[in-house]
């Protein structure tokens, strides 16, 4: 997991995690997952909490 991607709240999902289809750890609710080809990460919920789709370019304007 690249550092600049790592947030308050996050942790790396664990090596050899293929698919979210198959499941994810036992987890607090909200908490929100994701994976790419190389490795994933799952973030805790938290008020305000803005998630960005795409190449964490934000669109301006959007917060």
């Amino acid at each position: 997991m690249r550092e600049d991607l790592l947030v308050a709240g996050g942790r790396p999902l664990a090596a050899g995690h293929d698919s979210l289809a198959f499941g994810v750890p036992v987890s607090a609710a909200g908490t929100t997952f994701a994976l790419s080809i190389t490795g994933g990460i799952t973030v805790r919920p938290r008020e305000g909490r803005a998630i960005v789709f795409g190449r964490n370019r934000p669109t301006p304007g959007c917060v």
